[in-house]
């Protein structure tokens, strides 16, 4: 909606954070959207420090609210994911995509886009440490949930990871 309008953003964001905060009976999911919304904001605004506090206030929420596996919680860890794949934290970063992808597991079809995505969002971080054969079998597994279609993102993901492993083959 604020698309490059962080200012804007922002203001929106703190003031829809402190009318759930000053509901009275506050709704810990609500909070926790935000809360990870405003981290989102200020991981992209290079604020890595409030940033980080925030994504880990909005898990410490979700989870007390809506407990470890739930939807919820897989989208603020995706988001954790991406905050530290950002900042080249690859090792917490497939931690926590892990996670994610098994409560989204938990929950959803495996055919499901959403599923998809984040066996990709798997597979990317695996292919950056050095696990191509993992990363490979990842990107196959998406290529057939997506029913073999033409997808040259996928494609180039998948020759650049065998690339990588040396099997030009």
């Amino acid at each position: 909606i604020f698309r490059g309008e962080y200012a804007k953003a922002e203001s929106h964001l703190v003031s829809a954070l402190n009318s759930c905060r000053a509901a009275t009976k506050p709704d810990p999911r609500a909070v926790s959207k935000v809360l990870t919304s405003l981290g989102v904001l200020y991981a992209d605004k290079g604020d890595t420090l409030r940033a980080k506090s925030l994504l880990d206030e909005a898990l410490t929420t979700i989870k007390a609210a809506a407990g470890p596996d739930a939807l919820e919680t897989a989208h603020v860890l995706e988001n954790i994911a991406r905050f530290h794949t950002q900042h080249r934290q690859l090792e917490k970063a497939v931690k926590f995509a892990r996670e994610a992808l098994l409560s989204l597991k938990k929950h959803l079809n495996a055919t499901a886009p959403r599923f998809a995505r984040s066996l990709m969002t798997s597979a990317d971080l695996l292919d950056r440490l050095g696990n191509h054969k993992k990363a490979q079998t990842l990107y196959m597994h998406v290529w057939n949930l997506r029913g073999r279609k033409i997808d040259r993102h996928l494609l180039s993901k998948l020759s650049n990871s065998y690339a990588a492993q040396g099997n030009l083959k």
